[in-house]
């Protein structure tokens, strides 16, 4: 019990692991996909404003002519802060701004050209009282120009201009707002014209590689970049606009967008909602053990108990019983269902395997019988004559088989020989051999040739013969005095035949037909001299018919090969030198059919 807890407690710890790790991670996926897409989206909308004002004051500034004198000869002239400018010196600076464009227009006859007929030369024309004071009325238009433009916006930090010269004396003419939001002039912060670029400017990369010639403004695109502050109390969004005459980049404008704090107040916001995210998640947490428990854990831990009683206790009932208990409907109260069905099922297999296996049991054990009966039911012990030694063996390829030899004595000087073979295997032709053998047997023991024996004993078998069996015999009688053989064969196979001296061959006899197919059939004798030291080989197709793992058969040549290099021509040593060269051709092939051999040599009579 206590081990099922645990394994219950590890499933809902595993479970919780997994889902709420997967859901953190998918849910802080999401807030910091959507922050930081918020964050650009913000800053897109931030550039577009920027744009907007970066383009107005470009074309403020186009306004006031001659750029060249405005970036390169005003520091020559105003070296102090802005302060309050008289506006006597404003005005007398204003009417030789007006003398000059008056001026042009008496030499041109298209008014838009006016604002690029004031050259430097016609500057350089002027006493440097005048230059000074046209300076500070530049200067002065310019500054309300960009104090106008930072008043219609909020939030601008910094707004300034600056000409491309060298680090050092490169110069600005107004840096932006004290406070952010207000939209008056005391809001506004002014420098006069000639200062260095502050240090805080000067530290942005967009600065440097403008400054350093690696930005050029090509196709006229702006310059962005996000600035951070060190100690991170300030961010600020700077664009860059360049400022062009003649085809030629001499200054660049700068506007600073402050957005301090709108970040953290965004990350803020998603932190807040990540925090209601996680009691959420413990929320779902509380919930999911619940349902786990109730629709998962506890069915799953009532079928896992009823399993282990039924692998100890092989009762079906009782799981069925337990099985029913679990009320759930999903895949829990289905797998329930299933394992009571199935111990069912296996109670019904087991009952039924024993019974089968008690059977099969019973039938080996008649089989064991039946064999043995089959075995002693051949003659095994060899007669005690000077005149002949033989040998005999029958291997079935099943427990029975329908093979069988035979040897008997008709009377004190003729020996009867048979070997035969059932068309069938196992018990059907094992009974149909044991009635064929005594058949033969009999008759010939009653007198008769080897051909009236067949004929009669095919007569008998065909009476009672529903099955269609039949039997392939070779029957012959052994004079053993003089060596005379009769023999008679019913479709069995040839005998095999060496003289005294000579080779193994085939002895192609008469067939007849076989025994227990066609009832009237007559049989034919054939005579056969055997002389001292001659041998006969009889055998069953089992022998020529082996077969190996590429389906060659044995053959009767392998046959005559073996037997003609037999060392030794006894009856015993030719059976065991042929089952070896047959069981090691047919190697991994198996046992096909029954093999039957029987051998005699005859030794002559006795002087």
């Amino acid at each position: 019990m206590e081990t099922k807890k645990k394994n219950n407690r590890k499933l809902i710890i595993q479970t919780l692991l997994v889902t709420g790790g997967l859901f953190i991670a998918v849910a802080a996926a999401l807030i910091y996909a959507t922050a930081y897409y918020s964050y650009q989206i913000y800053l897109t909308s931030r550039r577009e404003i920027l744009e907007g004002v970066l383009r107005q004051l470009r074309t403020v500034t186009s306004v006031y002519r001659p750029l060249p004198f405005f970036l390169e000869g005003w520091e020559k002239y105003i070296k102090e802060n802005y302060g309050e400018p008289k506006p006597e010196d404003i005005e007398k600076g204003n009417e030789i701004y007006n003398r000059l464009l008056e001026d042009v227009l008496k030499e041109s006859d298209r008014e838009e050209e006016l604002t690029f007929s004031i050259t430097p030369e016609r500057v350089e024309e002027l006493s440097e009282e005048e230059k000074e004071l046209l300076a500070l009325a530049i200067y002065d238009g310019l500054f309300n120009e960009y104090i106008n433009c930072v008043l219609q916006n909020d939030s601008y930090n910094m707004v300034c201009c600056f000409k491309l010269k060298d680090e050092t004396d490169s110069c600005m003419m107004f840096g932006g707002v004290k406070e952010p939001g207000r939209k008056d002039l005391d809001s506004c912060l002014a420098f006069t014209y000639g200062d260095p670029i502050p240090d805080e400017l000067l530290q942005q990369k967009a600065v440097q590689s403008i400054l350093s010639g690696q930005y050029t403004f090509k196709d006229g695109k702006n310059l962005f970049e996000v600035w951070n502050s060190k100690d991170k109390s300030q961010q600020l969004y700077f664009g860059y606009s360049p400022l062009i005459e003649n085809g030629k980049i001499i200054g660049v404008i700068c506007v600073a967008y402050d957005f301090t704090g709108f970040e953290n107040t965004l990350y803020g916001f998603y932190k807040k909602i990540f925090l209601y995210v996680c009691l959420g998640l413990l929320v779902f947490s509380i919930l999911l053990i619940f349902f786990m428990y109730r629709f998962a854990i506890a069915p799953l831990s009532m079928v896992h108990d009823s399993i282990q009683d039924y692998r100890v206790n092989k009762d079906s009932e009782k799981a069925v019983e337990q099985m029913k208990a679990v009320k759930t409907r999903n895949e829990l109260g289905a797998l329930a269902e299933s394992f009571a069905e199935m111990a069912t099922e296996i109670d019904a297999y087991t009952k039924e395997s024993l019974r089968i296996n008690g059977e099969k049991a019973r039938a080996a054990a008649e089989l064991g019988l039946a064999a043995k009966i089959q075995q002693e039911a051949l003659p095994h012990v060899y007669p005690d004559r000077d005149a002949f030694s033989m040998a005999a063996s029958m291997t079935p390829a099943r427990e029975v088989g329908g093979d069988f030899y035979d040897f008997f004595f008709v009377d004190e000087e003729n020996l009867g020989l048979v070997i035969a073979d059932v068309s069938d295997k196992g018990i059907p032709a094992a009974l149909f051999m044991m009635m064929s053998k005594d058949m033969i047997k009999n008759f010939s023991m009653s007198g008769g040739s080897p051909a009236e024996v067949l004929q009669k004993v095919n007569q008998h078998l065909c009476e009672n013969n529903e099955n269609g069996m039949f039997v392939t015999v070779w029957l012959g009688v052994l004079n053993i005095s003089t060596g005379l053989l009769v023999a008679a064969n019913a479709g069995h196979e040839y005998p095999i035949l060496q003289r005294q001296g000579g080779a193994f061959e085939l002895l192609k006899d008469v067939h007849g037909t076989v025994l227990g197919a066609f009832k009237d059939r007559t049989y034919k004798n054939y005579e056969l001299q055997l002389g001292k030291g001659d041998t006969l080989f009889l055998y069953t197709d089992g022998a020529p018919e082996a077969t190996n793992v590429n389906d060659e058969m044995f053959t009767t040549d392998r046959m005559l090969q073996v037997l003609n290099n037999a060392s030794d021509n006894h009856p015993d040593e030719l059976l065991s030198d042929m089952k070896k060269a047959i069981d090691s051709f047919s190697e991994g092939a198996g046992q096909f059919d029954d093999l039957t051999m029987l051998s005699i040599s005859y030794k002559g009579s006795r002087e």
